[in-house]
């Protein structure tokens, strides 16, 4: 049965002392989540750009609860890592423009 699938969002998994597999939490991003773009954490937090949706969002690494999101400010898709350097999260868009937040 495909009733257990998760297809548009992301899985935070605990390993537990035997190396077994526990689902921590699943949040939902959206209806056309197909992004390549892979999470960055940092902070306990879990940064993560939602590709054609021109996001960069925010979740609390524990709860997967969203923190924050950039909103309509990115003027291009998002496929790669963000990055966090001295109190600032850094994403690269497919509009050629580096785009930064502050934590």
């Amino acid at each position: 049965s495909n009733s257990d699938q998760f297809t548009h969002g992301m899985v935070a998994f605990e390993v537990e002392p035997n190396c077994q597999l526990s689902l921590d939490w699943q949040v939902t991003i959206g209806p056309n989540f197909a992004s390549v773009s892979p999470p960055t954490v940092a902070g306990g937090v879990v940064y993560y750009g939602d590709g054609p949706g021109r996001q960069l969002l925010a979740f609390h690494a524990v709860t997967g609860r969203r923190l924050w999101s950039s909103g309509s400010t990115i003027g291009g898709a998002i496929f790669g890592a963000p990055m966090v350097v001295n109190g600032r999260v850094f994403v690269g868009a497919w509009d050629g423009k580096l785009y930064a937040f502050g934590l």
